[in-house]
């Protein structure tokens, strides 16, 4: 595992370099309207890390201009390599729009060195753009999320699943050797239990659906038993108990997501992990609690819904961008 020291700046969190890419290459088509305009730049201004990236992206950028034109040469064959790599993740869709320009290969280049690309690369298993589900060799079964990639080791005594970015469910099937799941330093160990886990940033989330989970801390925590109905939060400093009766983190291994008495911004917090864009609320909305079993498939009339539970309305100022105030 390759950590991060002083020299090495954390990655960006994947949603935020997302949107940076998306308002980049709408901004290069050249036909970007004034609302637009409007909208990117309280993108800008909304958030003292957007506007970080925004910087870093336009300083990548003016490199490969540069590189493009000294060496034309190196820079087609550089794009054309990474181009190939990058068609087996759904950020391949958004890279079209810039071909063979210098954008593309600086959309390519951010995406695989600060958000893990080749990591998918050389995943056993990965799911991008929707969720995928597969039977492992010893029958037990496991959902990826959209964004997710594992590596497999099943051998001998061994069963190891090392979870490399996104989330996973996993329903372990009864086998004699103990089932590990590893992330980010942190260690779980069950046998035939069903759980989930993410790689958030900065965090760990696992949440034990069925059986027991033993949990080992990144941190060095002594480790401890983790039963159904209970999730927990694991950070660098520490452990955090969540209330697993709130939120059903691995809804969307069916399709839905399942909230009692959420506060508004963190539910959209939650569901902006399926929204192709920028999700917020108005401030005075956040703690609005709500209720309910809400189908992802439908997200526009999840969140009208949302907006009329909270008493508010849902206001598009881009296709990229929505606001519930």
């Amino acid at each position: 595992m390759t950590s991060v020291t002083e020299s090495e700046p954390a990655p960006f969190p994947d949603a935020i370099v997302g949107d940076a890419i998306r308002w980049r290459i709408r901004l290069a088509s050249g036909e970007v309207e004034e609302s637009e305009q409007i909208a990117w730049r309280a993108w800008r201004a909304a958030n003292p890390e957007h506007e970080r990236i925004w910087q870093r992206l336009e300083a990548m950028e003016s490199a490969f201009h540069k590189l493009n034109r000294e060496a034309p040469g190196l820079a087609s064959a550089t794009l054309i390599k990474t181009d190939k790599d990058m068609r087996k993740i759904s950020r391949r869709r958004m890279l079209k729009a810039v071909g063979g320009t210098s954008l593309g290969m600086l959309a390519a280049g951010w995406i695989g060195h600060h958000q893990g690309v080749f990591h998918h690369l050389k995943a056993d298993y990965s799911a991008q753009g929707q969720p995928r589900h597969y039977t492992l060799q010893d029958n037990s079964q496991i959902w990826l999320n959209s964004g997710s990639a594992i590596e497999l080791d099943f051998s001998g005594a061994r069963r190891r699943v090392r979870l490399y970015s996104g989330e996973i469910h996993l329903a372990g099937a009864p086998d004699p050797r103990p089932l590990h799941v590893s992330v980010a330093g942190s260690l779980f160990t069950a046998r035939d239990s069903r759980f989930f886990v993410r790689d958030g940033d900065h965090y760990t989330l696992l949440q034990v659906v069925q059986g027991q989970v033993e949990m080992r801390p990144r941190h060095g925590a002594s480790p401890m038993q983790v039963n159904a109905g209970e999730a927990f939060r694991i950070t660098d400093r520490d452990v955090q108990v969540l209330d697993s009766r709130m939120f059903d983190y691995s809804g969307w291994v069916d399709g839905m997501l399942s909230v009692r008495s959420m506060p508004l911004g963190e539910f959209l917090q939650e569901l902006s992990r399926y929204f192709r864009g920028f999700l917020r609320c108005d401030p005075r909305l956040e703690t609005q609690r709500i209720s309910g079993v809400f189908q992802l498939q439908q997200l526009d009339l999840t969140l009208k819904t949302l907006a009329r539970s909270a008493g508010g309305e849902v206001r598009y100022l881009t296709p990229w961008w929505a606001t519930i105030q």
